[in-house]
Formats: structure tokens, C-alpha cells, sequence
């Protein structure tokens, strides 16, 4: 069990303290990485087949938190799609001209934040 899911499971035993934002930030937050990782992973599968694999590992496992913390309805697909969309977009712009390195940096941060919520695997 990845870090963030045994600490799901903690917090929802009352072992941990709950944290300072509501499930619904937890949602947009799982959400948005699970469309960015998806974007990643398309990214991925044109330009590196075999880190498409890794990638997709970890949006699997970035949909499964998302569906333990997430309410029925179309909010969380909504900021799923986004997320990916402006990943995507991101992405495009750099195979374009991949000399933008602050784009660069930002795109790869943005997926470095998601893995590290996953306790940083790949």
C-alpha cells in the first residue's frame, strides 16, 4: 500500500489527525494529477513507449485515490479533463520548441508534485 493510501486508511480509522482541507480538495487535488499523469502518458507513448508504462502505473494508481475520496458526479472528471487538457497543451508547446525550459521545468513539476503524493513512485 502506497504512502498516501496508508495514510487514507489512518485518517479514516481517526489514528491521524485530519489534515486542514476537506475531501473535496482532496478530490480536485487527485483528479487534476490523474489528468496530468493521463497527458504525461499519451506524451509518453508517442515520444518514450516504455516510460508510457510507468506513467500509466502511476495515473492507475492516482484514480484509484481518487475514487476512495471522491463523491459521485461530474466534478471530478471535469477537473480530471482540465487538468489533462492544460498538460497536454504544456506538452505540445514544448515539442514545439523544447528550448522553453521554465515551461519545461513547470510541466515536470506539476507531474513531480502528483508522484510525490504517491510517496514519490514511479
Amino acid at each position: 500500500m502506497g504512502g498516501l493510501k496508508t495514510f487514507l486508511v489512518l485518517l479514516l480509522l481517526g489514528l491521524v489527525p485530519a489534515p486542514a482541507f476537506s475531501g473535496d480538495d482532496l478530490a480536485r487535488l487527485f483528479a487534476q494529477c490523474s489528468g496530468r499523469l493521463s497527458a504525461l502518458m499519451e506524451h509518453q507513448f508517442i515520444t518514450d513507449g516504455p516510460a508510457s508504462d510507468a506513467t500509466k502505473a502511476d495515473r492507475d494508481r492516482m484514480v484509484e485515490l481518487l475514487e476512495t475520496v471522491a463523491l459521485p458526479g461530474p466534478q471530478p472528471m471535469q477537473w480530471r479533463l482540465s487538468a489533462k487538457f492544460a498538460q497536454a497543451e504544456m506538452l505540445a508547446r514544448l515539442r514545439v520548441d523544447p528550448t522553453d525550459h521554465r515551461l519545461a521545468q513547470r510541466a515536470a513539476s506539476m507531474i513531480d508534485d502528483c508522484r510525490a503524493l504517491m510517496g514519490g513512485q514511479s
